[in-house]
């Protein structure tokens, strides 16, 4: 199966699990994933070991406990690559990623616009297509994503 239709069928199941609440969400999108990719033609166990990786994210706290994170703009960026490939958000708004960093016990910058044109200037966040809600939203490029991967600790 081509990259492209994997990340065709992660999409699908993102908007099948879109409206399911949390902490619901997680693993609902890890049943739905499996079962898209396996009518893809991908094999059982190649199946359990993608939904597997994603599911390994674990909750956002101890995601962002496994990076090294010099900077609120590193934290953002690991919160929006957080969301993208646990399925939680593809994009976010201002108030979601404060929220998120509430969630997971750090500071309330004291100028989210800021912080965030910050990542956006990196290169590694860009703005969303669409407002989501009505909001102005970003979403993590791919660059940002390897960063983002980059900063795992290897304790």
């Amino acid at each position: 199966m081509e990259v492209s239709s994997v990340q065709e069928k992660i999409r699908q199941a993102i908007e099948i699990v879109n409206e399911v609440e949390q902490p619901y969400r997680g693993p609902a999108f890890q049943v739905v994933l499996e079962a898209l990719l396996r009518q893809g033609g991908v094999p059982a166990s190649a199946a359990a070991s993608l939904v597997g990786s994603v599911a390994e994210l674990g909750q956002l706290n101890e995601f962002l406990a496994r990076l090294d994170l010099r900077s609120l703009q590193d934290t953002i960026e690991a919160i929006l690559y957080h969301g993208l490939r646990s399925g939680a958000a593809e994009e976010m708004t201002r108030g979601e990623i404060i929220d998120a960093l509430a969630r997971a016990r750090r500071p309330r910058p004291k100028n989210p616009w800021d912080a965030i044109g910050k990542c956006v200037r990196r290169g590694h966040v860009v703005d969303a297509p669409q407002p989501k809600d009505g909001e102005k939203a970003w979403q993590i490029t791919p660059s940002g994503e390897r960063y983002v991967e980059g900063l795992v600790t290897t304790q």
